[in-house]
């Protein structure tokens, strides 16, 4: 099996969620929704659920429903510990370190978001954590779709 074809297991950043919720037009939603039958487990966390909740109840509350439809299609899994948050908290803000160790401690190979300051142009974490990708919707499709 090609590299590019391999399934991966697949963490989503509550930025990529949101997107993906917003347009069914966008990389995000195809994601989400061609993922699964192309043998990628996608997972995300329950904090990085709870931010895109927030994030819709407060600028688009009529696009919740959209949320719980799409919900199904990625797996909800435990915060991690707060030592595994700890060990990561000097690589990224603070806010995204919960993010980043979820996607470490359930051993996804690629992390998909849209934040490019803390996650997609960190230089920290290029060199700290060689065994998840970090990448756009967009680029994730280009590679592995």
């Amino acid at each position: 099996m090609e590299e590019s074809t391999k399934a991966k297991v697949v963490f989503l950043d509550a930025s990529m969620l949101v997107a993906a919720v917003l347009s069914r037009e966008g990389g995000s939603f195809r994601v989400v929704t061609e993922a699964s039958v192309r043998g990628t487990l996608l997972i995300t966390s329950r904090y990085a659920y709870q931010e895109t909740k927030q994030a819709l109840q407060e600028k688009y509350p009529q696009f919740l429903t959209e949320l719980h439809r799409l919900s199904p299609l990625f797996a909800i899994l435990p915060n991690p510990p707060e030592k595994t948050i700890r060990k990561v908290i000097d690589w990224i803000d603070y806010k995204d370190a919960p993010i980043l160790a979820a996607a470490i401690r359930h051993k996804a190979n690629v992390l998909i978001t849209l934040d490019r300051k803390h996650f997609l142009e960190n230089e920290i974490l290029k060199e700290k954590i060689e065994h998840i990708e970090i990448l756009t919707p967009g680029s994730f499709i280009q590679k592995y779709f």
